[in-house]
């Protein structure tokens, strides 16, 4: 992953120098406006771009299978930290308010406190193709003695 953004930095910044070469030496500002417009473009994209990658939650559905670290609700937004099974890294999600859907990750939470290892799956309705999620404790396998 941080291979891959450095790369893309980069190739950003090898876009922007070109840009900016041809501002200066073969527009020699014969179309300035042309030339700044499109160098603004490319950093409105960079800025989509790194959206989901500057730590801000993302609005993409959550992994099937997920460990629930921790939620905050925030005005009409629930934001979550999960941790994927593939990924050790954890990601923040935000989705809309439900109050369903608090008080399950409280619950989640408090079973948690509690000592219990729970995995959160998500599981979309086949009728109206809205998200539900339901958490199940994860049996421990201890060692014989």
């Amino acid at each position: 992953m941080t291979i891959q953004i450095i790369i893309l930095v980069f190739f950003l910044s090898s876009i922007y120098a070109l840009f900016i070469y041809r501002l200066i030496k073969v527009n020699q500002f014969n179309r300035p406006i042309l030339s700044i417009l499109s160098i603004l473009l490319v950093f409105v994209v960079v800025h989509f771009v790194f959206h989901n990658n500057m730590g801000y939650p993302i609005n993409n559905d959550l992994p099937s299978t997920f460990k629930l670290l921790h939620f905050h609700k925030s005005k009409n937004k629930i934001i979550m930290l999960v941790t994927n099974d593939d990924e050790n890294a954890p990601r923040l999600h935000r989705l809309d308010y439900n109050l369903e859907l608090e008080e399950l990750l409280m619950e989640a939470i408090d079973d948690q406190r509690a000592g219990k290892l729970l995995l959160g799956v998500m599981k979309k309705n086949r009728s109206n193709g809205v998200p539900s999620i339901t958490f199940r404790e994860i049996k421990r396998n201890l060692p014989t003695k």
